[in-house]
């Protein structure tokens, strides 16, 4: 990523950018919400970052501008996914890269309980997601961000395709997981029940096939 002009589409509070900001030429984080953008600003002031809010519809920059985007959980909140990509492709130089994550819908409503996300327009699976990527870009890799432990997943893969279960959660969820940190000795921490993210937070990157995932990342190219 070194000598990149990095692109972060819906950059929030600007944390990531920064974090890109370490290894890149140049960042620039984009985000419809105006506080976050100003919070940003105001946060992450670096000699190679900017801000700016936009619409993930129109990115307000040139065309071929970019050598990297990266766009994590974004594709999920926009009314209209091919536009977003064609988007991204407008403004990525030829050969560029974009890293792209979205979740993985049978198994991010076991994850969360089976309650809808009112700020999610579409959900993808582990098919449609390098389908719809494959229509704009070359697909290279996609990974699977798994929140449970390899040994759990034969026990909650079926809860994909039936009813949800009901379990811990919010306030009390929180409470149960700090209390066994903080009670239980780490040979029984280290086991299969209390290693699940319900209980532990266990979260990676590529350990898990995209099916077997609650989030999907992909690395696309500009060909």
């Amino acid at each position: 990523m070194s000598g990149c002009v990095v692109l972060d589409v819906a950059c929030g509070s600007g944390y990531g950018t920064a974090l890109l900001a370490k290894y890149a030429r140049a960042v620039v984080g984009a985000d419809v919400s105006r506080d976050a953008i100003a919070h940003a600003v105001t946060r992450y002031r670096r000699s190679n970052v900017s801000f700016f809010q936009t619409d993930c519809g129109w990115i307000g920059m040139r065309d071929q501008s970019v050598d990297v985007v990266v766009s994590f959980e974004t594709l999920e909140h926009v009314p209209d996914m091919n536009r977003f990509l064609k988007e991204l492709r407008r403004v990525l130089k030829p050969g560029g890269t974009v890293l792209i994550s979205t979740p993985n819908r049978p198994l991010y409503a076991v994850y969360n309980k089976g309650r809808s996300n009112p700020y999610h327009y579409q959900e993808l699976d582990a098919e449609e997601f390098p389908r719809l990527l494959s229509e704009h870009f070359q697909v290279e890799t996609v990974w699977g961000q798994r929140y449970f432990t390899k040994r759990d997943l034969p026990l909650i893969r079926p809860y994909a395709e039936r009813g949800v279960p009901v379990g811990p959660d919010g306030l009390m969820r929180r409470l149960v997981r700090v209390a066994l940190r903080m009670c239980l000795p780490e040979r029984f921490r280290a086991r299969t029940l209390v290693g699940m993210q319900v209980w532990a937070g266990k979260c990676g990157i590529g350990e898990v096939p995209p099916a077997d995932a609650v989030y999907m990342v992909a690395l696309v190219r500009k060909s």
